[in-house]
């Protein structure tokens, strides 16, 4: 479903179908399950409709708000979601996922363990 939203948003982008792609995506966003709320972040910023700086500081908030087995299933997700659209995202925003890394490298050793297993699902899709 990630990778289809992807490649519909490249398709998108050239037909010129902004306003509509825009509103559906922001829906996504905000009221998809988590795997396609990470992929419809992505494709905002692919489709220059987000600044990357932006997802990068929520993504490091998915990492904040991690603290329970289901914020850490859905942070799984996410992360999956967002990681699909990654060959194409970082190479036209390389920083889009320098806040992400940088919150992972300043958790406190217990904090990183209790993610681990989310991120490393996340993670499982490149």
């Amino acid at each position: 479903d990630a990778g289809a939203l992807v490649a519909l948003a490249d398709r998108s982008a050239a037909r010129h179908l902004g306003l509509r792609m825009d509103r559906a995506l922001a829906e996504l966003a905000s009221e998809g399950s988590p795997l396609i709320q990470g992929a419809a972040l992505a494709v905002r910023v692919l489709l220059d409709l987000d600044p990357a700086a932006d997802l990068g500081e929520r993504t490091a908030g998915w990492i904040d708000g991690a603290t329970s087995p289901d914020a850490r299933r859905a942070l799984t997700k996410r992360l999956a979601g967002l990681l699909t659209a990654a060959g194409p995202l970082l190479q036209a925003s390389p920083e889009a996922l320098t806040p992400l890394l940088d919150r992972v490298d300043a958790l406190a050793d217990q904090d990183f363990l209790d993610r681990l297993p989310a991120l490393r699902g996340g993670f499982d899709a490149l």
